[in-house]
């Protein structure tokens, strides 16, 4: 985490934050891009599990019952429309990319890595600064580095 810029987190509903969190989902589709002033490539976001669960996934897997707490750093590369994504080949079959890339606008994370303890707090809708004790646990995770990323 660059002490120069704030941490900033999204929130994602369950399952999918699980599947983000598990690192097999490393697409995120939103309506919009991430302002350039929050998230450039290279960044870490902090994945947040929402407190809603979207009940037209229709299926669970292990970790969706963590609900209000950031649960995952990912490493931000970039955000393309669905159709950007699907002329880049190499990226689009990629694993985890392919299977859950719908769009409008496809934000991708290349690599990422679980908290060992999720860290409970508020979630709100577009990005967010993660502030507060939030923000020094995550600091602190990132100096320890004692969690395995996956990718």
């Amino acid at each position: 985490m660059n002490a120069d810029r704030p941490m900033y987190a999204l929130t994602v509903q369950q399952p999918w934050a699980a599947l983000i969190r598990s690192g097999f989902k490393r697409v995120e589709n939103r309506t919009w891009f991430p302002p350039r002033s929050q998230l450039v490539s290279g960044d870490w976001l902090a994945i947040h599990a929402g407190l809603k669960l979207d009940h037209q996934a229709g299926f669970s897997c292990d970790g969706d019952q963590v609900r209000g707490a950031i649960v995952a750093l990912a490493r931000y590369l970039t955000a393309w429309t669905i159709d950007e994504l699907r002329n880049q080949e190499s990226l689009h079959q990629a694993d985890g990319v392919a299977d859950y890339a719908a769009g409008p606008i496809c934000w991708l994370f290349p690599r990422v890595v679980p908290l060992d303890k999720p860290i409970a707090c508020g979630g709100h809708h577009r990005l967010w600064k993660v502030q507060g004790v939030p923000a020094a646990r995550l600091a602190k995770f990132m100096e320890t580095g004692t969690a395995s990323g996956h990718g």
